[in-house]
C-alpha cells in the first residue's frame, strides 16, 4: 500500500477541514505537510460510475435557466456523518446551512488511504467559517439526517421531510435566521462541474428552484441575484439556475418555508474537496454582497 499507516492515523476530517481553511501547504500534520502526505493517494475518481444530466438551457439576463423534469438518483460513495470540527455558539445567526442529502460525497482522490470521505456536510462547515469570518453570523445543522430517517423508518426519498423538521426547529429556536441554504453536490462529469479560474480548478455552482409553491418567485429572485453576482466576476463558475417542477420531482425542496431559501448544487461527485474549497471564498463573498448590499 502506498502510504505510511503511522502518519495516516494523524489525519482525520477535522485536520483536513482546518488545513483547507488555513489556505497554506505548510500546515503540518505529524512531521510532514498534509499536502505531502496526501500525495500518496491512489484512487482515480474517473474510474467510478457516474450519471450525466441532459437538460434544456435557456438564456435569461446573465443567468442560465435549466428546466428538468426528472430527479436523478444519487450516485457515488456512501460517506459517513462528519462531526463539527469547530463547535461554537453563534448569537443571532442570520444564515442557516443544512444538507438534505447530508452524505453526498465528493471525490476521495488523495484521501482514500486515510478513510476520509469528504461530503457536503464537510463543505457546509467550511462555508460557515468563511461567512462568520466576514461578519455574517452562520450556523450549520449538525443533526444526523440518516439517523432521523432510521428512527422514523423513512426511506431516502423522505430526506426533504426530515430536513423540513430540522429547518422548522432551527427557525423556532433562532428567530433571527433570514437565509436558508441547502447545500448539495450534483451527479455530473468532472468537466461539467469544474471551472478553471486563474489556472486553479474550482467546483462550479448551480442554483435549484422548485416551482410548485407560493414562494417560487421570491426564491427565483434571490437565486437570480446571487447567480448574477457570480457571473459578473467569474462567468465560468456558474452553471445557472435549474427550475424543477412536474412529475417525478420534488418541486418544493422546502423552499416554501422562506422567500430566502437557497438550494445550491456545489460541484459534483468527481470534484475534490480542495476544488470545492477553492470556490468557497467566492461563494461567501457573493452571499456577503447580497446580504449586506456592499462589496468587500
Amino acid at each position: 500500500m502506498l502510504f505510511n499507516s503511522r502518519l495516516s492515523n494523524k489525519i482525520d476530517n477535522e485536520a483536513v477541514i482546518n488545513y483547507l481553511l488555513s489556505g497554506g501547504t505548510n500546515n503540518m500534520v505529524g512531521n510532514r505537510s498534509l499536502e505531502s502526505i496526501l500525495s500518496f493517494g491512489f484512487i482515480n475518481p474517473n474510474n467510478l460510475f457516474r450519471l450525466g444530466l441532459n437538460n434544456m438551457s435557456v438564456g435569461f439576463s446573465s443567468s442560465v435557466f435549466v428546466f428538468s423534469d426528472v430527479d436523478y438518483e444519487e450516485t457515488g460513495i456512501m460517506t459517513e456523518y462528519i462531526h463539527d470540527p469547530n463547535p461554537m455558539r453563534i448569537e443571532a445567526p442570520l444564515v442557516y446551512i443544512y444538507n438534505t442529502h447530508q452524505l453526498e460525497n465528493f471525490s476521495m482522490e488523495n484521501l482514500a488511504p486515510y478513510n476520509i470521505k469528504p461530503n457536503v456536510l464537510m463543505a457546509s462547515y467550511i462555508l460557515r467559517e468563511h461567512l462568520n469570518s466576514l461578519g455574517i453570523p452562520t450556523i450549520v445543522e449538525t443533526a444526523d439526517i440518516t439517523e432521523i430517517l432510521r428512527i422514523n423508518n423513512w426511506a431516502y426519498r423522505f430526506s426533504y421531510q426530515a430536513s423540513r423538521m430540522l429547518i422548522k426547529d432551527a427557525m423556532e429556536k433562532n428567530p433571527t435566521i433570514e437565509y436558508l441554504i441547502d447545500l448539495h453536490r450534483d451527479a455530473v462529469p468532472h468537466n461539467i462541474s469544474t471551472a478553471e479560474i486563474n489556472g486553479i480548478n474550482h467546483a462550479r455552482i448551480m442554483f435549484v428552484v422548485g416551482r410548485e409553491h407560493a414562494n417560487y418567485k421570491e426564491n427565483l429572485r434571490i437565486a437570480t441575484a446571487l447567480n448574477d453576482l457570480i457571473v459578473a466576476d467569474n462567468p465560468t463558475l456558474s452553471r445557472g439556475i435549474m427550475i424543477k417542477e412536474g412529475p417525478g420531482v420534488n418541486g418544493i425542496y422546502n423552499q416554501d418555508l422562506s422567500g430566502n431559501a437557497i438550494l445550491i448544487e456545489l460541484g459534483g461527485q468527481f470534484n475534490t474537496i480542495e476544488e470545492v474549497n477553492n470556490t468557497m471564498p467566492i461563494l461567501a463573498r457573493v452571499l456577503f454582497k447580497h446580504i449586506r448590499g456592499e462589496a468587500l
